[in-house]
């Protein structure tokens, strides 16, 4: 409740979609005279969780989200990117990112985390391979944990990614090999 009041205090409701205030927003939510006074946990999380539980009271919550979001994005080392493309459908990204040691997770259908593991921010415990995975990029991982954590979902035949810049062949049982 103290991140709340905080919020309230230093950014009415009504300005809370003006540019300087986000800008206000951020800087206080990162200043350390009220870090000391929020919590021992790091503030941006805090406002994340009290965001998702509805805890905000007045303010405007979708706002409020999108900065946290955007504040994640920029601040935020993106440290996984895994690329798709249907061929039909479209192309997209799903990508983590780490801020404040903790994990967050992003594709088309939303943004979810804090997780306290990178494993912990995929939708399921592994990287799913389909036939519509192009390219991944992580910077957390070396290429074994990368390749260890690969599983093929309804794969027909072999499938060609590039993996950190290289590419490789995963077969429709798992099996992983570099084509150089």
């Amino acid at each position: 409740m103290q991140l709340r009041n905080c919020i309230i205090g230093s950014l009415p409701h009504k300005h809370l979609n003006h540019p300087k205030n986000i800008d206000k927003i951020v800087a206080r939510v990162y200043s350390k005279q009220e870090y000391s006074r929020i919590s021992a946990r790091q503030p941006a999380i805090d406002l994340w969780i009290m965001l998702m539980e509805g805890a905000m009271g007045e303010l405007d919550h979708e706002a409020c989200i999108e900065i946290f979001k955007d504040v994640v994005r920029e601040d935020g080392e993106n440290i996984y990117r895994q690329d798709w493309d249907s061929g039909e459908f479209g192309v997209g990204s799903d990508m983590i990112y780490k801020f404040k040691h903790w994990f967050w997770w992003e594709d088309d259908f939303g943004f979810s985390g804090p997780y306290d593991s990178m494993i912990e921010a995929f939708p399921q415990p592994f990287i799913a391979i389909t036939q519509s995975t192009v390219m991944i990029h992580c910077t957390e991982w070396d290429i074994d944990e990368i390749v260890q954590n690969l599983r093929p979902v309804d794969l027909d035949d072999d499938r060609f990614i590039e993996i950190n810049g290289v590419e490789y062949q995963v077969s429709p049982a798992g099996e992983v090999n570099a084509t150089y």
